[in-house]
């Protein structure tokens, strides 16, 4: 995989997107890939409405807790809410609007 790969949502034509209508679909929909390359250091860019945000952080705190499980661990909401609240400034950047 290269530096920059982009992977498409398409909220009106989904075939074209692996059935992804949203990024934080297209997010869990790529989760096997996501995980070794956050393991590598892998930064997060995420623009767009404030409600795309906070489902993107949603998704992020689902996937920590199936990262954690992957494992071995039982890793609480809690702790994957931490994990992402640790992670926010340092490897997420984010432009939300209302």
């Amino acid at each position: 995989m290269g530096a920059v790969e982009v992977r498409r949502a398409y909220s009106r034509a989904t075939d074209k997107s692996e059935g992804c209508k949203y990024v934080q679909d297209r997010l869990y929909h790529d989760r096997a890939d996501v995980f070794p390359l956050w393991n590598r250091g892998a930064k997060a860019y995420i623009c767009g409405s404030r409600d795309v945000g906070k489902a993107i952080e949603d998704v992020c705190i689902r996937l920590a807790q199936e990262w954690g499980k992957d494992e071995g661990k039982n890793t609480t909401e809690e702790e994957a809410q931490e994990w992402f609240e640790k992670n926010r400034n340092e490897r997420f950047a984010t432009d939300v609007f209302d």
